[in-house]
């Protein structure tokens, strides 16, 4: 099974996975940041508009 999300749903669950109450601009960029280094480092590949996790 192949779960996908897009990013900008991806980002505050992350941030409550990290135990943040809400989501600031600046935590946003760092997220966002993140992901595309997930993405540069092929542990998250960009489907269209949609997140996925590497096999």
């Amino acid at each position: 099974m192949q779960i996908t999300m897009r990013e900008i749903a991806a980002i505050p669950m992350v941030a409550k996975l990290f135990g943040f109450a809400r989501v600031t601009e600046d935590l946003r960029k760092f997220l966002s940041a993140a992901i595309e280094h997930a993405v540069e480092k092929r542990v998250v590949l960009i489907d269209g508009e949609f997140l996925k996790i590497s096999n």
